[in-house]
């Protein structure tokens, strides 16, 4: 039997859903979760890139949701990524390729790019005894973490922001990087730090849309380029174009 094909069209109906599918695989699938969670201010998903021969995947700084499971409350936050998470224009690990986010470019840094691997790990298990410590702007907190650049055990401080977006939970990670001085490293943290729970209470108490300028990054939008649709806003440019 043939297969059904789109109206003026030469690729499969059948092709077409699946594709469809694949992609929609790439936002959270955990159970209870839905496109429509994902309507936020920010990128959801980051497109891969090729330097030097070697292309370099970003699929693991898509926008998710995570739950934390606890006695009296269980929060669920939808989570997005920054670009200083994988970016760094000083670093002795950047690489000649620059990586817009829509307000500003940075330069990858492979140390960040590989331990940006193991971010979402890491958020899933804060509710396992992580302190997070507040500063003016925002939060963050640290660990020793292997260092695949260096082959060493080194401070990792994860930069976080909590808010409100259109009555979700949100978390945006602002950085993530290796820290050699300051708090940590030369000093101790002295900061009073909290636990998820209450960071949870806290941001559902705050006013909505108060967060940092740096969450509100989006995909540059080229002249006469349409406004992405929340579903394009998560998918890539290669990826769009299979889908026309």
């Amino acid at each position: 039997m043939s297969e059904l094909k789109l109206e003026g069209s030469e690729v499969p109906l059948a092709r077409k859903f699946q594709d469809w599918i694949r992609l929609a695989s790439r936002f959270d699938t955990a159970p209870g979760a839905s496109l429509k969670k994902y309507q936020v201010d920010s990128i959801q998903v980051w497109d891969d890139f090729e330097h030097a021969g070697t292309r370099y995947a970003m699929g693991h700084l898509s926008c998710h949701a995570v739950m934390f499971k606890g006695e009296k409350l269980s929060p669920e936050f939808v989570v997005t990524y920054g670009l200083h998470c994988f970016t760094d224009d000083n670093s002795e690990y950047a690489i000649a390729f620059a990586y817009p986010d829509g307000r500003h470019e940075r330069r990858v840094c492979l140390e960040r790019y590989e331990a940006s691997k193991k971010l979402r790990g890491l958020l899933e298990k804060l509710d396992q005894g992580a302190v997070i410590h507040q500063t003016r702007d925002e939060r963050f907190f640290t660990m020793k973490m292997l260092n695949s650049a260096t082959g060493k055990l080194e401070l990792y401080k994860i930069c976080l922001a909590f808010f409100h977006e259109h009555r979700l939970l949100r978390m945006h990670v602002t950085s993530a990087f290796f820290a050699r001085r300051g708090e940590g490293v030369d000093f101790p943290v002295n900061r009073k730090g909290f636990n998820i729970f209450k960071i949870a209470m806290q941001t559902r108490s705050k006013p909505k849309g108060l967060c940092p300028k740096e969450v509100r990054n989006r995909h540059k939008k080229s002249p006469g380029q349409k406004q992405r649709s929340p579903l394009e806003e998560g998918i890539s440019a290669t990826e769009q174009r299979a889908l026309r």
